[in-house]
């Protein structure tokens, strides 16, 4: 139920602020704003922001018209994962976040190691793309996320303002997963245990 929430009330705000671009009257565009504010009160029914605060995000936010794009790395060494438990949640995630523009998804997921936990990664090899609505992970809105197996290369890990606590976990240990994690983790390691695996994507058979 929580997952068709998200995914009405973000087809909802694409299509009110597609709807906005190109009414050609008032009338119109009163419609389309009350669409995108029925979207925002549909997602404070699962998100902690309120109706009025994830209206305020939705205007002009054309970025939703098109799914978003994620990149991440998942850092593995001896048989173990490292993961670290967001700060906005509790939960254990990977090292990652969006895309910048101008960035490749590599650069992205390099980036945001070194500042999520003050590393630096290589990338060894892509594990898959992943689409947030088949994966069931809670986005706000629609995303293809990339993954890649990445080893550290300089630095310690660190906790940060994103991250409060980090530990290396076996795959039969595994701490509480983020909604990301939860349903990809299995194909992700099924991805680590074949080194010459092709990375996944969404319809391969």
């Amino acid at each position: 139920m929580i997952d068709t929430l998200y995914d009405i009330a973000d087809q909802l705000r694409a299509t009110a602020n597609a709807g906005l671009q190109y009414a050609q009257n008032d009338y119109d565009k009163a419609r389309y704003e009350r669409i995108l504010k029925l979207s925002a009160r549909l997602l404070s029914l699962v998100e902690p922001e309120d109706e009025k605060t994830l209206f305020q995000t939705y205007l002009d936010n054309l970025h939703h018209l098109c799914p978003q794009l994620g990149s991440s790395a998942l850092i593995y060494k001896d048989q173990k994962i490292l993961l670290g438990r967001r700060s906005d949640n509790g939960l254990w995630d990977k090292f990652g976040g969006l895309v910048d523009v101008g960035e490749t998804l590599a650069e992205a997921a390099i980036r945001e190691a070194k500042e999520e936990i003050n590393v630096d990664i290589r990338l060894i090899r892509p594990l898959g793309i992943f689409d947030s609505r088949l994966w069931h992970t809670r986005t706000k809105a629609h995303m293809y996320h990339a993954m890649f197996l990445a080893e550290i290369v300089a630095g310690e890990p660190s906790i940060s303002h994103e991250v409060t606590e980090l530990g290396w976990f076996k795959e039969d240990a595994l701490p509480e997963l983020h909604y990301s994690l939860v349903e990809t983790m299995p194909m992700l390691l099924k991805q680590l245990k074949n080194d010459k695996a092709a990375p996944y994507f969404d319809g391969l058979t």
